[in-house]
């Protein structure tokens, strides 16, 4: 439970870290369509805000809201000064259908950006979120029907969430952090249907992981071009390292966890061959200690019956 709690962190953690942006287009503020374009997109988030917030203390207020956001997001979609803003106002729309929340809807806006702008810096995140919506029950309403909730448990397939993992990992760089975020989620996936191997493949990516292979669209953070605030290309690339950082650091105790088997001999047999590949890592110290504790525990029950 704890293995799979670690990689679900990563999950998480990249979800807070992966709002839209215009994937650091130089546009012109001067520009009448620009202007109306972020004024638009501006707008409708700000609806989509105040929805979320009126939720729960004024309904006919909050889906007032609703509706105020996705007519600005379709005024957005129309004025889009270019194919990348357009992916990104298609972003924008599929995250404000998880506020909502609405499932169903925001799983047709990643397809439709993935289908609409296949060419987009957005498309490894798109893929990454359709993997989560069909790997777990996610957005699901309180107050769903048993007809709805049936509905979103036959979504449930790991073959279809790794097929979009997957997708995503092929779409984007090895250090970026929905390409990161999938093989995370694929290592899970692949051991709950059998494919192992598969997963110990993506492991020794993360235990190759380097900062210095970071490049300057790995990260896509909290940070707008034209939209909210600041951000030095030095900025992104550290948090980019960062995020990197953490994968390779987390990837021994993961490794360690790949490797148990039932059978203990089988266990440190698994874990032998972290030392052999892994000679001089903190890996394979961490291997070197598992083996000691697997031992340990293995000789327990003979000593206890001696006594």
């Amino acid at each position: 439970m704890r293995y799979k709690a670690i990689l679900l962190g990563f999950l998480l953690l990249a979800g807070l870290l992966l709002p839209g942006i215009c994937r650091g287009q130089e546009l012109d503020r001067n520009d009448p369509t620009v202007r109306s374009w972020y004024e638009a997109l501006s707008s409708a988030k700000a609806q989509v805000r105040q929805s979320v917030k009126t939720g729960g203390t004024d309904p006919a207020k909050s889906q007032a809201s609703k509706m105020s956001a996705l007519q600005k997001f379709d005024e957005a979609l129309a004025v889009a000064p270019n194919a990348e803003c357009g992916a990104d106002t298609l972003l924008h729309l599929a995250e404000a259908y998880e506020a909502f929340p609405d499932r169903a809807k925001a799983i047709e806006t990643y397809r439709r950006l993935v289908d609409s702008y296949p060419a987009s810096g957005h498309v490894p995140y798109a893929y990454q979120r359709l993997g989560d919506f069909h790997a777990s029950v996610t957005l699901m309403p309180t107050n769903a029907s048993e007809e709805e909730v049936q509905d979103v448990q036959n979504q449930m397939s790991p073959y279809k969430a790794i097929d979009y993992f997957e997708k995503a990992v092929a779409a984007g760089s090895p250090t970026s952090l929905p390409v990161l975020t999938s093989k995370a989620a694929l290592i899970i996936r692949y051991k709950d249907v059998g494919r192992k191997d598969d997963g110990w493949k993506l492991l020794d990516d993360y235990a190759n992981l380097k900062i210095e292979d970071v490049k300057e669209g790995d990260y896509i953070g909290p940070w707008r071009e034209i939209h909210d605030g600041p951000g030095t290309m030095s900025e992104r690339i550290d948090s980019a390292r960062r995020w990197v950082a953490r994968c390779r650091q987390a990837t021994p105790e993961l490794m360690i966890r790949q490797s148990r088997e039932v059978d203990p001999a089988k266990t440190v047999e698994n874990l032998q061959k972290l030392v052999t590949r892994y000679p001089d890592t903190d890996i394979a110290q961490a291997a070197v200690n598992e083996i000691a504790r697997v031992k340990s525990q293995a000789s327990a029950p003979a000593d206890a019956a001696t006594r």
